[in-house]
């Protein structure tokens, strides 16, 4: 071959690459909208999921040709799929953070009667409930989750 001469360039080659781009992305979308859910439809392995996106994040900057409407409509299905899991993750710890603040609620209750139990207290038989009252506290403590004390 000359030096200057142009190698031909097979649009037919190019528009299946595209083609081929856009089915190995899409596959991985559709991936990652169904791998990480329960068969209840809870999202659970946010970790794997966010790594997942990172990967398909990647390639959407190395993966080349791509039609740009093909981009255009991946980027989106990909950026629902984010959104998504983003909400349900916010909602999940919005439950969570409630569900813990109930929780803390009731230990601190019971903390509160132990204590008017102890300060009223005359003999030992009302400072035992006033001790049971405070092992109920720690029971429910340590039977549920975290409670956040703030």
């Amino acid at each position: 071959m000359r030096v200057g001469t142009r190698i031909p360039w097979d649009k037919e080659a190019w528009k299946e690459s595209c083609r081929d781009n856009a089915r190995n992305l899409e596959t991985e979308i559709n991936r990652l909208e169904s791998d990480y859910t329960g068969p209840l439809g809870f999202w659970r392995r946010y970790d794997d999921f966010w790594a997942h996106a990172r990967r398909i994040s990647e390639m959407f900057k190395t993966l080349k040709p791509l039609f740009q409407e093909d981009r255009e409509r991946l980027w989106a299905a990909y950026s629902a799929a984010c959104e998504e899991m983003s909400q349900t993750n916010a909602r999940e710890r919005e439950s969570q953070r409630a569900d813990s603040w109930e929780k803390r609620e009731l230990v601190m209750s019971k903390i509160r009667e132990a204590y008017f139990q102890a300060k009223e207290a005359a003999d030992s038989a009302e400072f035992a409930q006033a001790d049971a009252l405070l092992s109920e506290a720690c029971q429910q403590s340590c039977e549920s989750p975290p409670v956040i004390i703030i």
